[in-house]
């Protein structure tokens, strides 16, 4: 009975810490309130401006922010693209 306890436990415990790592970075409208920012990132390429914030998720995601703003998108496609990251 124990040893179904204690398995249980650390299957919570090993969902919860994949759910906390496995979050992606929320694009907000202004500097979030509690976070610091922790740099700027750029991409280029998109095809669109749903591919491009994709593009900037997924590298905010690997400098580790928890957030991330759009500063500026500029061209036709494909366009260009810069954002701010907290943490």
């Amino acid at each position: 009975m124990k040893s179904a306890k204690r398995l249980l436990a650390i299957a919570a415990l090993s969902a919860l810490s994949f759910s906390f790592t496995g979050q992606a970075a929320l694009e907000v409208e202004t500097p979030p309130a509690g976070l610091r920012q922790i740099g700027i990132i750029s991409m280029s390429g998109g095809a669109n401006r749903q591919t491009l914030q994709s593009q900037l998720s997924a590298k905010a995601d690997v400098k580790g922010a928890i957030a991330y703003r759009i500063i500026s998108v500029n061209g036709p496609p494909p366009l260009y693209g810069t954002a701010a990251i907290y943490k």
